[in-house]
């Protein structure tokens, strides 16, 4: 069985508006998406995030629809800091859902034509474009620079009569026509420089491999000291150039290494061939200071970089156009928080002192090892080598983002830092729990899921042993179930979506666990839950209970005799119900109601089910209530619920849902706590319940079906 992934776009629909905000708040977020408040928006299909500007304020919501049922809602305005979704989600959500115009060919002035607009800063036309191609010149020093990725590369414009110029100089009123090959030139270099095609580029290895690959053959790449000969392919190769391009298989050492390039051993440069003026930032510095030489004005990232030095304490020093940081901890905090973005996204450029000074200089990720014991398993997390643990926990207590061990300066991003706090609250479900540099938790069966998609956000390839991957993976996506062993009879009764609920409960039972079927009315909950019924019977021995309001217990045992009429089925329920555990001799499934259970369950709670089924599950909202105490008392080996509304009034519905389900596994919310922390513990639940809650829609999954079906009841 094909079965499609459960993480499908999510569809955004008025109804689920309302669902999410309500009408007064839909209401509020029309006013503000019809006055153009929406600046930005965007949306994955999962995650929508966006600016919203009112008067001189902005907001930034953040919507995570990753469960529709529990939707996570962040933004800096009152309600969303409190995880309320705002009238600013909900606007984004409107303009997401506003048909975009189809986009309209940009005209150049004069011509009378419209070219297609394939790249952002030049206009295309193969009938009236102006023919060029793209010359690409190499340093004769290519060696040295390849092994630093530091290349730098010349781009220049060839025109149809031989001239050149640089990209920059190309007249942007006029249209142009290339080859296939040039416009790939042209679109690398776009990526590349954030938009713009510029002359003087700064490559690594992979990205000028890139390029030559875009022009393979063809003669347009030379040595920038020999600009009238190009050099010469031998076949796909270039004698000179691509030797010098193959990346070294990497390792795989305990902690990140900043990949700095060596110093150089060539002469010295000086000083002004150091720092000669670029589009690029110029860093110079060593564990003491940092001198940073910010790029010309007309660098699309001069006024971002201009604002960090500022913000961090740099003085400018007019004599040599400089930005000074003259503070150990300081130098060294700053390095730990920005370098990498400083050398990737800025394309950063170190002065052999740099080098020299910070060869040794490390970056520490969290690292995570897993044994299995039994059914549950112990994830270790750590910061370091274990011998470095308590001087970690000590510098990082300290404010320090940095510490040595041996020769080695190791260093660790802020946004690192509070990653693995907030992994290690959310993992103990404790919001007062105090950060260490190393951590050892306990996981049982239920709680992989959630525990797998937590570490995923902080460590990369964290991996699983096989049995935890066999438990999780069905839960993060439907495609990997396995089709329930459901007669032949009743699978062709099925409807597809049906077979995917059916395979998830069977899945659930599998391996322990627990879960609600929440689809919306109209779906088929009752008709999924017998078809888990016969395949749990069908391969397994025991009894089935299945609990409902007294006034469908008679339609649950019509609908058990129309789709599973093998199975020996008889309610108990009324006057003449069965007095005790031995008149049950033979029946494979009992059907009650939650106020016959109340009543008989001094004896029924001592019986071994198969699997306990309870619908309309709102029924044991309160945890408190006899319905509640009834359903926690009984011993299954699985348990389900089918409910179309998990939630109705508080979260703390969903408390009482999972004491019956699996008790334990959600966080309790401690007493006296303030209204932030009472938001995080809530938050957290919705998060854990999620994995465990299946919700599909009618549009989702049969919008052939109507909005509402009508169904005869016998009275």
């Amino acid at each position: 069985m094909t079965l499609p992934a459960r993480h499908m776009p999510v569809e955004l629909t008025k109804d689920l508006l309302v669902d999410l905000g309500g009408w007064s708040v839909l209401k509020e977020a029309r006013g503000l998406q019809e006055a153009g408040c929406v600046k930005a928006t965007e949306w994955d299909g999962k995650l929508l995030m966006g600016e919203v500007r009112v008067g001189e304020t902005r907001f930034y919501p953040r919507l995570n629809l990753r469960s529709t049922v529990f939707a996570e809602s962040q933004c800096n305005c009152q309600a969303g800091r409190t995880g309320q979704v705002c009238a600013h989600a909900i606007a984004l959500c409107l303009q997401e859902m506003t048909p975009k115009p189809e986009p309209q060919p940009e005209i150049v002035e004069n011509d009378g034509f419209e070219p297609e607009p394939i790249l952002k800063s030049l206009v295309l036309s193969e009938e009236k474009g102006i023919p060029i191609r793209f010359r690409i010149l190499l340093p004769p020093n290519i060696e040295r620079t390849a092994s630093a990725d530091r290349i730098m590369v010349k781009v220049e414009v060839e025109l149809a009569d031989g001239s050149t110029c640089s990209p920059e100089k190309l007249d942007r009123g006029r249209a142009y026509q290339m080859s296939l090959a040039h416009l790939a030139v042209a679109s690398l270099v776009e990526t590349w420089c954030e938009g713009k095609l510029f002359g003087l580029l700064q490559l690594n290895r992979e990205q000028l491999s890139r390029m030559l690959k875009a022009v393979r053959g063809e003669p347009v790449v030379y040595w920038v000291n020999q600009p009238d000969a190009p050099i010469a392919w031998q076949g796909d190769m270039l004698p000179g150039v691509h030797a010098y391009l193959e990346n070294e298989k990497p390792s795989e050492p305990q902690s990140k290494e900043l990949s700095l390039p060596p110093p150089e051993k060539s002469k010295p440069r000086t000083v002004a061939e150091e720092t000669q003026h670029s589009n690029t930032v110029f860093i110079d510095g060593s564990p003491n200071f940092l001198a940073i030489e910010l790029p010309t004005r007309s660098a699309v990232d001069y006024e971002e970089l201009l604002a960090l030095v500022k913000e961090h304490g740099f003085k400018l020093e007019p004599s040599n156009r400089r930005w000074w940081l003259r503070d150990k901890h300081k130098t060294l905090n700053f390095l730990a928080e920005y370098y990498e973005a400083l050398k990737e996204k800025h394309r950063a450029r170190f002065s052999r002192n740099f080098r020299k000074q910070f060869r040794h200089l490390k970056r520490v990720d969290v690292k995570t090892s897993i044994t299995e014991i039994g059914d549950e398993y112990e994830v270790t997390l750590k910061l370091g080598k274990n011998r470095d643990t308590a001087a970690i926990q000590t510098e990082l207590n300290r404010g320090r983002l940095y510490w040595e061990s041996g020769h080695k300066l190791f260093v660790i991003p802020r946004k690192t830092v509070d990653a693995f706090s907030r992994l290690q609250k959310n993992l103990d479900n404790r919001h007062a729990r105090a950060f260490t540099a190393r951590a050892r938790l306990r996981l049982k069966p239920w709680q992989l899921a959630d525990a797998e998609s937590l570490i995923d956000e902080v460590v990369h390839h964290f991996e699983t042993p096989a049995t935890w991957q066999e438990r999780s993976q069905a839960l993060k996506n439907l495609s990997a179930l396995k089709e329930a062993p459901v007669g032949e009879s009743l699978s062709q009764t099925l409807r597809l979506y049906q077979k995917i609920g059916t395979a998830w409960l069977y899945h659930l039972f599998q391996y322990q666990l627990a879960g609600i079927l929440a689809d919306e009315m109209g779906l088929g909950k009752t008709l999924q839950a017998l078809a888990l019924v016969e395949a749990l019977l069908k391969n397994h021995t025991g009894r089935v209970l299945i609990v409902c309001p007294a006034g469908l217990v008679t339609n649950w045992l019509r609908e058990a005799s129309k789709f599973t009429p093998t199975l020996r089925t008889q309610m108990h329920h009324g006057s003449d119900r069965f007095t005790s555990a031995d008149e049950w001799e033979g029946l494979q499934v009992i059907i009650t109601s939650y106020t016959t259970l109340t009543r008989d369950i001094d004896w029924i709670c001592k019986q071994e089910f198969l699997a306990v089924i309870a619908d309309e599950a709102q029924h044991i909202k309160n945890r408190d209530t006899q319905n509640a105490r009834s359903l926690r008392a009984l011993r299954a080996r699985g348990r389900f619920l089918l409910t179309g509304t998990p939630i109705e009034n508080s979260i703390q519905d969903l408390q009482s849902l999972f004491d019956f389900l699996l008790p334990g596994y959600l966080a309790t919310v401690p007493k006296g706590i303030n209204n932030e922390e009472r938001t995080w513990y809530h938050q957290r639940m919705r998060r854990q319940a999620a994995p465990y809650i299946l919700r599909r829609t009618k549009k989702q999954v049969a919008p052939e079906l109507p909005e509402k079906i009508e169904q005869v009841v016998f009275c």
